[in-house]
């Protein structure tokens, strides 16, 4: 694509492009990042002149520079600032599987979205609202969290320029049902609506109106009838930490403004003192407020299995593995569960070597915030950082971890490192090819398995097979494909609706089959499409789930083919991709609930909790 810059003819390549959203493209171009619209348009063009040069903190990614067609008549789009590969979005701070990879405490969110206040004051005070504020247009540093990052100012309101859209669970109910495009009708007031559902998702794992009530099924019921996540009769999600992980006034804020309409600023002074107020849990590591005579996370931590009762429906669960922190990832093969664990500062590895015990603990090195890891029999494979190219790999055979090699892998998305494993191969991106390679003596022996788009190829590996599922995205649109074995062939997956972005992606795979789950957005709504298809690419089943809180995370389902198995909080809960009935087993919901990740073993399941896995068998 040739643009004009400056006067300047440039060039952005497909290779650059580092975000893709309904609205518009996101490319890198040297240390600046450019935006090209979809549809540029006279209103947008007015408003990027009036917007460039603003007055504005220094946390917010302004438009700094017109582009321009490659004629130079028309605006469509703007530069600005390029953001390090180590930002991440602040959706990310509302996951316990994130929040316990990371290592990041409530007392580092609550820093963050201090400043992040600080920055909203100063946004307000050049005259300007941000309307759709929300977990994707809000960026922190991974590695070292000082600051909120603002970014898609382009569709901030000010003067009589409109904020056109808005994102539905963090829209102030206030605004339910109005025509956003059609005038400035943000006030700073509902910012701080939409900041406050942030905050509170950030500390406690929930949304202020998440939940199940009895007579209020939707999210939107309930803000709207304003009935909070905290009210009696909602059932309190088991992911979310405990509501005393709030301070009393932390906690009378949020109360007046979800539960008695108040749309006050959050004062400064409150969160201030939250945050000063806050202790380090010996135990976990958790941070929680002073006043509390004990850590709110121990005190909810899952209770150890019991005995089941007699019955006609009996549920069994057994403790395989406990760890002293959380579990960062794991592996099944076949038997045999290996697991990576962060316990006071260090990684170290659990192996098991099936349900009658045996195995053995190999401490390997300092704990990485955002590593990323995959299993090769005895080898382990690590990515060090989303920021980082290079792959390590680490000989686990023994009682301490041995380095053989360093490679390096590509990224999709300028962020994700690619690459998995299968049992006997390791997949990565080099070169322009999918490589597909073997250890032997210290060496790792590779050949070419397909050409890849570089900077644009998503891939995932399934860990018993020799079969890769992936994806290759130009522009706004991708193209998945299945590789079994040598063999290549095109998937087919239902198209993404005009205006539809996707979020995450992941897969998952059976012994004849293949489900892709990608959470996506329209409209403001998010949703989880799950699409299942064969080892030659045919569709088998698609649906749309339109409550994607039960798939957080993404991958926490076990999946055989045409059923999904799921951890509820009412217990295990069964779904049938061809869309007849499902299931749910009650016996089970002593031993699983929300955001407890699944896989199949043997006649059971694991179930992976924050720092175990139970073997549940029905």
């Amino acid at each position: 694509m040739n643009v004009s810059i400056g006067g300047k003819r440039v060039r952005l390549s497909d290779k650059n492009l580092i975000g893709t959203g309904g609205e518009a493209m996101i490319f890198k171009h040297g240390n600046r990042a450019v935006k090209v619209y979809h549809t540029p348009g006279a209103d947008r063009d007015q408003k990027l002149r009036d917007m460039v040069g603003a007055a504005l903190p220094a946390a917010v990614i302004a438009p700094q520079e017109l582009v321009f067609d490659e004629k130079g008549a028309q605006v469509i789009g703007f530069t600005m600032c390029l953001l390090d590969p180590e930002y991440v979005e602040a959706r990310r701070l509302a996951t316990k599987n994130y929040r316990a990879t990371s290592g990041i405490t409530s007392k580092e969110v609550a820093a963050l979205f201090l400043h992040g206040l600080r920055t909203l004051n100063g946004i307000h005070q050049a005259g300007m609202v941000v309307g759709d504020l929300n977990d994707l247009n809000l960026m922190f540093h991974n590695a070292q969290p000082a600051d909120l990052i603002y970014i898609d100012t382009d569709s901030f309101q000010f003067g009589a320029h409109p904020c056109m859209v808005g994102t539905e669970a963090f829209l102030d109910p206030l605004l339910y049902g109005v025509d956003l495009a059609s005038k400035a009708v943000f006030r700073p007031a509902n910012d701080w609506y939409s900041f406050a559902v942030l905050l509170f998702k950030s500390l406690l794992l929930t949304h202020p109106y998440g939940g199940v009530h009895p007579t209020l099924p939707t999210l939107t019921q309930r803000a709207y009838a304003g009935v909070s996540v905290l009210h009696p009769d909602v059932k309190y999600p088991r992911i979310a930490y405990h509501p005393d992980m709030l301070s009393d006034d932390l906690g009378a804020v949020f109360e007046g403004m979800f539960t008695k309409g108040s749309r006050s600023p959050i004062p400064e002074a409150v969160l201030q003192d939250y945050i000063q107020t806050l202790r380090v849990c010996p135990s976990c590591k958790s941070a929680y407020p002073s006043s509390r005579a004990h850590c709110p996370v121990c005190a909810a931590a899952s209770p150890q299995p019991v005995a089941p009762k007699m019955g006609a429906a009996l549920a069994s669960c057994r403790t395989l593995i406990q760890t002293g922190g959380p579990i960062l990832t794991w592996h099944i093969d076949g038997e045999k569960i290996s697991l990576i664990a962060r316990e006071n500062g260090k990684l170290n590895l659990y192996r098991l070597d099936g349900v009658k015990g045996g195995g053995r603990t190999v401490p390997l090195f300092d704990a990485l915030s955002d590593a990323r890891f995959a299993f090769l029999g005895d080898t382990l494979i690590v990515s060090p950082s989303a920021a980082s190219d290079d792959l390590m790999v680490v000989d686990c055979s023994g009682s301490k971890p041995v380095g053989v090699l360093k490679t390096a892998t590509g990224h999709y998305s300028g962020s994700e490192p690619q690459f998995g494993a299968s049992a006997r191969h390791l997949y990565r991106l080099a070169g322009g090819y999918l490589m597909r390679g073997y250890l032997q003596n210290g060496l790792l022996l590779e050949q070419p398995v397909m050409a890849i788009a570089e900077n644009q190829t998503w891939i995932r590996v399934a860990g018993d097979a020799e079969r890769v599922f992936g994806c290759f995205r130009v522009y706004n649109t991708y193209t998945f494909w299945v590789l079994n074995d040598q063999t290549r062939v095109d998937a087919s997956v239902t198209p993404l609706e005009p205006g539809e972005i996707v979020i995450e992606m992941d897969a998952k795979f059976a012994s004849g089959s293949v489900l892709l789950a990608r959470r996506t957005q329209l409209n403001g709504v998010e949703r989880v499409r799950l699409d299942e298809v064969d080892l030659k690419g045919k569709l088998l089943h698609s649906r749309i789930v339109t409550t994607p809180d039960d798939y957080q995370p993404l991958n926490a389902h076990a999946y055989l083919t045409g059923v999904i198995l799921r951890a509820g909080d009412t217990g295990l809960v069964q779904e049938r991709m061809d869309g007849s009935a499902g299931k749910v087993f009650p016996q089970t919901e002593p031993f699983v609930g929300s955001g407890d990740l699944l896989a199949a073993y043997g006649n059971g399941l694991l179930v992976r909790k924050d720092d175990r896995v139970y073997w549940l068998t029905l």
